[in-house]
């Protein structure tokens, strides 16, 4: 994604996105990657698993960090 201005732009964009199609969220990842999902980020397995079990969207504002 790359950092700075245009990586601030982007992570706004998709989730104005978001917010404007009715039952989605966002979830931003402050790090660069794709697959996350499958990349074993605790994080972003946790939502995902959460909502496919109980379909509970993550909560506005969802920030996940790359593991320490």
């Amino acid at each position: 994604m790359g950092t700075g201005a245009r990586a601030r732009e982007a992570v706004l964009a998709r989730s104005e996105r978001a917010d404007r199609a009715p039952g989605s969220a966002a979830i931003q990842y402050l790090s660069t990657g794709h697959s996350l999902y499958n990349s074993g980020i605790p994080c972003i397995i946790t939502h995902v698993n959460r909502y496919l079990i109980s379909l509970r969207l993550p909560a506005p504002g969802i920030v996940c960090r790359p593991a320490t």
